[in-house]
């Protein structure tokens, strides 16, 4: 005799004891409707479905497993925005918890794995809000060798005989920014031009703020002095001098400053104390040791655009 079982659960570590065939998601969607989805079901026999699927079923641990029970999810590319999201939103004045948003950390660029199981234009997904906060990642490509890297945003366009640029290599930027109108997925992120990660972003919206320098951090006093220089409306050639000799990435960012004629100095100023805070942060405890300041102290911080408004489309 067959016999099937239901459970019903809000336990993550049943979720993440079973597989997605045996899941069945019920909620209420963003208008009040009731939504059942079927997970196991989403992604389809094409072998980049299977890809995502078992991509999937691998990720939902019981950490990972609150994305099946909230009410919406901001999907994240790594550690750092994982950890100063939720405080942030927090000092944004736009608690997470109390609104039952989840942040969820993908470990990269794998947002599309996981919203197949989200898109309520296709067939047994769960219909909840998704909010992806990601990078642009600027890139350059040397046109005799043909490969596309990362470069600084103050780099973009500045040697175009030599170089190709991309001031943004995010396709999923395209596919679900404001404009795009997805009923409920929507991305988020920095400037096209002028943004490249979330610790870089961060950085640039507080260039005069001693508060971001941490214990783990190199280079710490060199920093300073150009936090220093910033606030103070140095000129540029003062704040470059600060930068210590011998390094690479320091010969990069004084080369690239000097040979910018496009950016005011003002600009260059706030870019240069974000290229070298990027450089000598270790990124997953630097983010820790921010999310225990930021929690701790009555901070004044300014918080990047995109991420507020983020945090204000998830929650409402």
């Amino acid at each position: 005799e067959v016999k099937q079982i239901f459970i019903t659960t809000h336990s993550p570590n049943i979720t993440a004891a079973v597989g997605l065939d045996e899941i069945i998601a019920l909620n209420i969607d963003g208008k009040g409707a009731f939504n059942v989805g079927y997970p196991g079901k989403v992604f389809g026999d094409s072998p980049e479905g299977k890809d995502s699927k078992a991509y999937v079923s691998r990720f939902l641990d019981v950490t990972k497993s609150d994305m099946l029970f909230s009410k919406g999810i901001i999907f994240v590319e790594g550690i750092a925005e994982q950890l100063l999201i939720s405080v942030l939103a927090e000092k944004n004045k736009k608690g997470l918890e109390k609104n039952h948003i989840t942040v969820i950390n993908v470990g990269g660029r794998y947002f599309d794995h996981f919203l197949k199981m989200f898109d309520s234009n296709e067939k047994y997904t769960i219909n909840k809000k998704i909010a992806c906060v990601t990078d642009l990642d600027p890139q350059r490509k040397n046109k005799k060798t043909g490969k596309f890297s990362k470069c600084y945003p103050f780099e973009l366009d500045i040697d175009t005989e030599k170089y190709e640029y991309k001031g943004c290599s995010n396709p999923l930027v395209d596919k679900y920014s404001k404009a795009k109108n997805h009923p409920n997925i929507r991305s988020f992120s920095q400037t096209v031009g002028i943004g490249k990660t979330f610790e870089y972003e961060l950085i640039l919206y507080n260039s005069g703020n001693e508060f971001f320098l941490t214990d783990s951090m190199s280079n710490s006093e060199e920093i300073k002095g150009l936090i220093k220089a910033c606030k103070n409306e140095k000129p540029i050639d003062e704040m470059l001098s600060i930068l210590r000799d011998g390094t690479k990435e320091n010969e990069r960012i004084e080369k690239s400053i000097a040979d910018n004629n496009q950016w005011d100095v003002d600009k260059k100023r706030k870019h240069i104390v974000a290229a070298r805070y990027l450089n000598s942060i270790g990124k997953g405890v630097n983010a820790l040791e921010m999310s225990q300041k930021l929690e701790k102290d009555e901070c004044d911080i300014a918080i990047p655009k995109y991420i507020k408004e983020a945090v204000k489309w998830i929650c409402q």
